[in-house]
């Protein structure tokens, strides 16, 4: 992913077109894998993951794993508007999945926090400059309540989500 990230900054970067990076992470996780231990903690992983695929299959979108419960989708060509969108469809969907979980302070099921961060690169910037820029705005959607995304353009958060 952090290659992929790299060239996909360099070429928006040449061709001033929007690229958005989504962070995500699964909402109280650890309370997940502490009451249903880690091998359930890992099918509901993989069932997010397997969900990640099948929705993200075009030209131009990838998905990977982040770290422990966290995700990231990289959008080429992809505006704020169109990111927002996308992130509203990953939180509904992952919801719609039901994977039980009767021990978050959310909801009874799984469900999402998600920071959106779109720009046009000037073609410098850094894979950990974008990755810091969303994992601001995923830790501001946890703080706001979680199950929601916070999207922010160039600087100026436009819109929390839930």
């Amino acid at each position: 992913m952090d290659e992929k990230l790299t060239e996909l900054i360099q070429w928006h970067g040449r061709h001033q077109i929007p690229l958005a990076v989504i962070l995500m992470d699964v909402d109280h996780f650890k309370a997940f894998n502490d009451n249903y231990g880690h091998t359930e903690g890992d099918q509901c992983l993989i069932n997010i993951a397997q969900f990640l695929d099948v929705m993200f299959i075009r030209s131009g979108e990838y998905v990977g794993r982040y770290g422990g419960e966290e995700f990231v989708i990289l959008l080429s060509k992809c505006d704020i508007h169109e990111a927002e969108e996308n992130a509203a469809r990953v939180r509904d969907g992952i919801s719609k999945l039901g994977i039980p979980h009767k021990f978050s302070m959310t909801s009874d099921r799984v469900t999402l926090s998600l920071g959106v961060y779109s720009l046009i690169p000037s073609g410098s910037e850094t894979i950990n400059e974008l990755y810091e820029s969303a994992d601001k705005l995923l830790y501001h959607a946890k703080r706001s309540g979680r199950n929601r995304f916070v999207s922010q353009i160039e600087g100026d958060i436009i819109s929390t989500t839930s």
